[in-house]
């Protein structure tokens, strides 16, 4: 693979080989807060690789409230906590393994993937590009394994620096203040720390770059695909 390709050209040139190849795939996604773990799936289905390369990208549940730009059913599923976890903060029966990640106005903060949705993706064939917390790509990968032993697991993990982070938190949400800012951004310093660490037991099959920005080379390939200005 050529050494001077981008994140995203390198994510979709193990796409492109595993679709040659006619391997079912779930193409794990993995990285720090604001390192563009969504934008690469929103670039993906703007220029339709997801019908070229026959991808889905499995719709996960949250009970934080949505941002400003996200749709329900496409960006996630928002549900009550209690739909996630019951009062003792176990799993709902339909729920795998779901992750508690932070808090929004004084309520803890719950991610999971449901079996259903899951078992949906792989009935239609379909390779999946699975985003997912670092510390949940083992259990996953696992979980596929045992429950899907045909498919293949491929893991990537985009590092970002923390200047890099800083910035796109900043830019991510104006309408806070810089304090509130301040205070996102130090409460994700055990975030990092984590995933240094699973890079460093070799968690992941790559490891790839998120702090050079790519807005000049998406809007290339969006002028190229539509004719856009």
């Amino acid at each position: 693979m050529a050494k001077n390709l981008n994140r995203i050209e390198k994510f979709l040139a193990r796409v492109k080989l595993m679709h040659k190849q006619k391997h079912q795939t779930v193409f794990f996604l993995s990285a720090p807060s604001a390192a563009g773990k969504d934008g690469l799936w929103k670039y993906i289905s703007k220029m339709k690789y997801d019908k070229k390369y026959n991808l889905y990208k499995p719709v996960s549940t949250t009970c934080r409230l949505p941002r400003l730009d996200e749709t329900c059913g496409k960006d996630y599923y928002y549900v009550y906590k209690e739909m996630i976890v019951d009062e003792n903060n176990n799993p709902q029966p339909n729920v795998i393994s779901p992750l508690m990640f932070g808090s929004e106005h004084g309520r803890e903060v719950w991610y999971c993937f449901t079996k259903e949705e899951l078992t949906k993706s792989i009935r239609l064939k379909k390779s999946l590009v699975f985003i997912i917390n670092g510390s949940m790509v083992a259990f996953y990968k696992d979980y596929f394994y045992k429950n899907f032993p045909w498919i293949k697991c491929i893991t990537t993990c985009w590092t970002i620096s923390e200047q890099a982070q800083k910035v796109k938190f900043y830019r991510r949400d104006p309408s806070k203040t810089k304090e509130e800012l301040d205070k996102i951004y130090e409460s994700r310093i055990p975030e990092r720390k984590m995933y240094d660490e699973l890079i460093e037991k070799k968690v992941f099959d790559y490891v790839d770059d998120a702090s050079i920005s790519l807005k000049k080379w998406k809007h290339k390939q969006y002028k190229k695909k539509y004719g856009k200005k």
